[in-house]
């Protein structure tokens, strides 16, 4: 993490471009990997491939907001602190680029509730697993929640259900929409 001479996450850096060519590549190269382990590893475990999913679809977010970064002079003005590392950022921007982009089976991780993404936007409901910094963690490690009922008292977070076949269906499409995107910026 960039941080300034005071110790403080950097809020705002200007790369070269060469510097994002590079910087996207290696994005790039590291969601086709985390894409094909998970394909990989999804008979052994359906959530750590689920939460393999989820990083990619956070880099991609992270490679969204490089591209629109980019300045008049061919340098990019990134927003480091408020955006680059803003999980809840690179998630919207990435969700955001496949609703419009028509890539729904690349939003939903599992089956429940009565929304379809294609009827509605995943900002105004809740569609299957939305990759929240808790849903996507519970699925590395034990943690603990507070009860709703009384603060004092805890229970164990529960990792999200993830229905297999439409994590097999996200992980396909989110590996398209890679392409597409960056055959379209080539």
């Amino acid at each position: 993490m960039l941080k300034d001479s005071k110790g403080n996450k950097r809020i705002d850096i200007e790369l070269d471009e060469d510097l994002v060519i590079q910087l996207k590549e290696v994005i790039s190269q590291g969601i086709q990997k985390k894409l094909s382990a998970a394909k990989k590893l999804i008979e052994v475990d359906k959530e750590v491939c689920a939460g393999l999913y989820i990083y990619s679809l956070e880099e991609f977010g992270k490679m969204l907001l490089l591209d629109d970064s980019k300045s008049e002079d061919n340098r990019y003005k990134v927003r480091y602190k408020d955006e680059f590392l803003n999980h809840n950022v690179k998630f919207g921007k990435a969700l955001d680029y496949l609703e419009n982009h028509n890539y729904n089976n690349a939003i939903i991780l599992k089956d429940e509730g009565g929304f379809s993404s294609t009827s509605y936007s995943w900002r105004g409901y809740t569609i299957g697993l939305l990759p929240k910094t808790e849903a996507r963690l519970s699925i590395f490690y034990a943690d603990l929640i507070q009860d709703k009922e009384d603060i004092n008292k805890f229970k164990i977070m529960n990792i999200p259900n993830i229905n297999m076949e439409i994590l097999k269906r996200a992980i396909g499409e989110l590996e398209v929409a890679l392409n597409e995107y960056q055959t379209q910026k080539a």
